[in-house]
């Protein structure tokens, strides 16, 4: 990059953030499906209350020379099945590994879509459905008053097959309201803890008091979780990755900055716009083609309307 006087000069950058979902962070981290990214937590110790000692990019590297002393990285089926039984993925070149500074415990971001709409969805919504019943959830939802600019689940939503990151916000917005007086004491804590940390990891500004009211949230949750399991909402214990992902969540947004700037919605977003979309457009032969020059007549359209708009303005000041 050229500096303040035009020299030519060699930057390299430094790695702040590497957005991407969970299985892309176990990828990226070498680490297999059952184990944290972030910390050196395997299955037995996700979603316990404390946290677990982090997963340095030294220790991973160390961990995959040690394995490669004792298997030929080309054996690839006794490579994977050794890596595999001390919870890594037989990835042995990170990309990351002659990066200066990088660090996956670090530039690993908290991802709001996946980490906490989608656990939202998978998990709390469907502790409560166990708890309440499918069909009297939908009857309280389906009661709630209507209100401009939120949105109404006139016929229930829990027949879904598929929903949007802004149904689950909605979802998530008179959540306790709804569950409110069909679950026990100690499940609304618990349930209450989850989702004020939810709310609170998605402040724009951030503080120490706000990061504390965080780690409060979710020492909550895992105060009260057993009446969840004792009531039958959850039987399959408490072994989820992203309930793990939560301990790191205060720090990372005290090292990085506040996590909506790393969410993954806005790049999930482009790939609708610049990939679904034109594909529909397309008659499905040879269609790359015919998906860029859908998107480059759209930038023209686009381009066009600004200086239509831009000249209009122009005349308006004039007048």
């Amino acid at each position: 990059m050229p500096d303040a006087d035009g020299n030519m000069r060699l930057v390299r950058t430094i790695l702040i953030s590497h957005i991407a979902d969970l299985p892309e962070q176990q990828t990226i981290a070498c680490v297999g499906t059952k184990s944290s990214p972030i910390t050196k937590a395997r299955f037995h110790q996700l979603g316990i209350a404390t946290r677990q000692e982090l997963r340095t990019g030294a220790f991973t590297l160390e961990q995959i020379r040690l394995l490669r002393e004792q298997v030929d990285a080309r054996n690839i089926s006794s490579y994977v099945t050794k890596a595999r039984s001390i919870g890594m993925n037989a990835v042995h070149k990170p990309y990351w590994r002659n990066w200066e500074f990088a660090d996956p415990c670090k530039f690993l971001s908290p991802d709001i879509l996946h980490q906490l709409h989608k656990f939202f969805w998978d998990h709390p919504m469907d502790w409560a459905k166990k708890l309440v019943g499918e069909a009297e959830i939908d009857r309280r939802y389906k009661a709630l008053q209507k209100h401009v600019g939120r949105a109404y689940f006139r016929k229930g939503f829990t027949a879904f097959k598929q929903h949007t990151c802004r149904e689950s916000r909605e979802l998530q917005a008179s959540f306790i309201a709804v569950i409110a007086g069909a679950v026990s004491p100690g499940v609304m804590r618990a349930l209450r803890g989850v989702m004020d940390f939810i709310y609170l990891a998605q402040f724009e500004v951030q503080s120490t008091k706000t990061l504390g009211l965080l780690q409060d949230a979710l020492s909550r949750f895992h105060a009260n979780k057993h009446d969840i399991a004792n009531e039958g909402g959850c039987d399959d214990g408490w072994h989820i990755p992203k309930l793990e992902l939560m301990h790191n969540v205060a720090s990372l947004i005290a090292q990085s900055g506040s996590a909506p700037q790393y969410t993954a919605e806005r790049i999930e977003r482009c790939h609708i716009i610049m990939s679904k979309i034109p594909y529909r457009a397309t008659n499905h032969k040879n269609y790359e083609e015919q998906m860029c020059r859908y998107l480059d007549r759209q930038e023209k359209l686009h381009l066009f309307d600004m200086n239509v708009r831009k000249n209009g303005h122009r005349k308006m000041l004039v007048n």
